[in-house]
This record gives structure tokens, C-alpha cells and sequence, in this order.
């Protein structure tokens, strides 16, 4: 799977003390600012996560949903893994499998098609993870 068009692995799925925790690739081929990020969504099992269950983690910091597109000065690096924290109550069990449909959006701020009008990046993916240790 190409990086640019793809977000989630066989790997991404982790265990965190009350929930599960995505390992994302940044879903362009250049590095962006966390404000490029304009709305995430997630379905696990078929359930739609509200957003305030999600909290997105990078470079030691964690924001909530709400917080994430004025973070201008927080960079996604293109080596580095983001990671979307889903809040369940309870830490997932290692090696159970969950079906994850995926959705971001991003405005690609290098790319101004007209005033404040940006290139979008969307990503919609749907997989089936086994919870890695």
C-alpha cells in the first residue's frame, strides 16, 4: 500500500489502559502541520466513536478532537507515527480482531487554490486489525 493514499497497517491497533490506540502513517508524501487536520472520524465494530471518546497524540502531546486543527505549530513528520487514542473504559484485549473504518480530512496548506480555499486530502479506509501486545 502506497503512504500517501493509506493510513492504518497490520500494525496499528494497540492496547492503551482504558481503550485502544491507532498508529497512524500521515496519510500525504510531505510532513503537514496538525492544523491540516480539518475532521477525523472512526467506526470500530460498527459503531460511530463520538469524538470526545478520541483524543490524537503526537510528538509527546495529547489534544482533544476539538483542539487538533489549531494546533499550527505542531508538526506530523512524515518518519513519525500519530496516534489516535479511543477512550472505551477498559483496555482492549491483545490479539482480539476489530473491524476499523478510518476517515480524515486535510487541507493541504501549501496547495491555496483560491483565498481560503485548500487542496483537501481525504482518506477513507476500512480494515480489520488484531490488537498487537
Amino acid at each position: 500500500m502506497a503512504t500517501h493514499d493509506t493510513i492504518l497497517n497490520s500494525k496499528s491497533l494497540e492496547v492503551i489502559p482504558d481503550g485502544l490506540s491507532l498508529a497512524l502513517t500521515i496519510p500525504w508524501y510531505r510532513s503537514l502541520w496538525v492544523s491540516s487536520i480539518s475532521s477525523i472520524a472512526v467506526t470500530l465494530d460498527g459503531q460511530e466513536l463520538a469524538q470526545d471518546k478520541m483524543s490524537f497524540r503526537i510528538n509527546g502531546k495529547r489534544f482533544t478532537l476539538d483542539e487538533v486543527p489549531n494546533q499550527w505549530e505542531e508538526l506530523w513528520f512524515m518518519q513519525d507515527r500519530a496516534y489516535l487514542d479511543m477512550h472505551l473504559g477498559a483496555a482492549g484485549a491483545v490479539g482480539s480482531d476489530h473491524t476499523i473504518t478510518f476517515h480524515i480530512e486535510l487541507r493541504l496548506p501549501y496547495m491555496q487554490i483560491k483565498p481560503g480555499f485548500y487542496l483537501p486530502n481525504i482518506v477513507h479506509q476500512t480494515v480489520t486489525l488484531k490488537v498487537q501486545g
